[in-house]
């Protein structure tokens, strides 16, 4: 039997457990059925084994058996992202580790050599250590280790005539931050940002530094587990491919687990959550012939596709023309795209109340406002969803004196949730 691993072998199924345990807080043991016993312990130990102080383990408040897995975190209280230790903690195999000292060490003059060479000097002075049943490793091995790192900045590859030579990259963390004043202040503040601050905390640690400066009172820490993704769609926004990708959302299959989906997307650009910090990609999907968001936090095993996709200038120029009609990150259906403007009547008295004129004013996104009388504001929307205007739309609660346009659905689904709120506290009884 395989025992306990500390190191991360699938990231995917790691991050959605960590998620769980931060966002939600209040699962037990039982509610992880999606997966077996072994697995939710697994992940549970290597929860605590990663998030250390962080993590706590308390009883359910209706049973004294069921245990509550929960990361009570506020990023205003911590210095660095605890969600930072998954990215440090991938499995690797022995000779991965081996030849990552051996490749090093034999570039560590700063001189440029090509693949054979290195693999000569690998072989001359390493030749016990990375033996393996008989097979030493060869140079496809060593150039696929030596572009690997090429692509992560370790080394600079450079092309002379019909061969690749190698040299290892000149700066190092330590040295640049004595050459630059204030470069390591920069990075302890970026370490901390939402999007790639794993990178600035990797550089901190190569230089034996941590951030002591900065606190980030809303920042979103959960959604670090999401940046390999990220990278990825970044790096084909950056190459205007396409991508493919699975996503799983709230439905389940016959056996319980999430529903996972595959899509082929043209993608465009990251919209981000002012409330919730959540992130969304903006996508074209040929078959359907329309523009779709979808979470990262729900996305993975993304894949770029070949080559550049087709007009993808003219679409990247429609999504933006698009995002004037969107009030959240939905672009509506069918039935939905087709409706007509919705107009919002709100009472705010002008003598006593103008900080809900200037909160009309400030959260209006892509509508527009008309004083139609005194103390009577028009706000009208064309948007491609009229349901996204509700939530924003029911903290204006009894100040809403009229919801005109859209589809019915919308203004129905607005009647029947006050009539509902207004039963639940008791409306009608003496």
């Amino acid at each position: 039997m395989a025992g306990f691993k500390e190191l991360i072998g699938s990231l995917e199924k790691t991050r959605a457990y960590f998620r769980d345990f931060f966002v939600y807080g209040f699962k037990t043991d039982e509610d992880f059925s999606q997966r077996s016993k072994r697995t939710y312990e697994d992940e549970k130990r290597r929860a605590e084994l990663l998030l250390k102080d962080h993590i706590t383990t308390t009883k359910a408040p209706d049973s004294s058996f069921k245990k509550i897995v929960s990361v009570p975190v506020d990023s205003g209280d911590i210095l660095e992202n605890p969600f930072y230790g998954i990215y440090f903690a991938k499995s690797f195999t022995d000779n991965d580790i081996k030849l990552h000292f051996a490749i090093l060490d034999i570039l560590s003059g700063y001189e440029s050599l090509d693949t054979a060479e290195i693999t000569d000097r690998v072989s001359e002075r390493f030749d016990d250590l990375l033996w393996d049943n008989d097979n030493f490793v060869g140079q496809s091995t060593i150039r696929g280790k030596l572009n690997e790192y090429a692509d992560e900045g370790l080394v600079i590859a450079e092309k002379h005539g019909s061969k690749m030579f190698y040299r290892l990259a000149p700066h190092t963390a330590d040295e640049l931050f004595g050459q630059f004043e204030g470069l390591d202040d920069a990075v302890k503040f970026f370490s901390e940002t939402q999007e790639f601050g794993i990178v600035g905390n990797f550089i901190l640690k190569a230089a034996g530094l941590k951030n002591d400066l900065f606190y980030m009172k809303h920042s979103y820490i959960i959604h670090t587990l999401e940046d390999e993704v990220l990278a990825d769609i970044a790096e084909a926004i950056g190459k205007k491919c396409a991508v493919t990708f699975e996503i799983s959302g709230s439905r389940k299959n016959f056996g319980g687990e999430p529903k996972t989906m595959k899509h082929t997307a043209i993608p465009f650009m990251i919209l981000v959550s002012a409330q919730t910090g959540r992130r969304y990609l903006l996508w074209y999907d040929e078959r359907l012939k329309r523009f779709m968001t979808s979470r990262l936090d729900q996305m993975k095993k993304v894949r770029l596709e070949k080559g550049m996709a087709e007009n993808y200038d003219e679409l990247a120029a429609a999504a933006r023309r698009s995002l004037e009609k969107v009030f959240g990150v939905n672009f509506g259906s069918q039935e939905t795209r087709n409706s007509s403007p919705v107009k919002i009547k709100i009472f705010a008295d002008e003598q006593t109340e103008g900080f809900i004129v200037e909160r009309i004013m400030r959260e209006k996104r892509c509508g527009t406002v008309e004083r139609t009388a005194e103390n009577e504001y028009t706000i009208t929307f064309d948007v491609f969803d009229p349901y996204e205007l509700l939530g924003w739309l029911k903290t204006f609660i009894g100040r809403i004196i009229s919801f005109e346009g859209g589809v019915q659905g919308a203004a129905d689904r607005l009647q029947d949730d006050i009539r509902r709120m207004y039963e639940m506290y008791g409306g009608g009884t003496e």
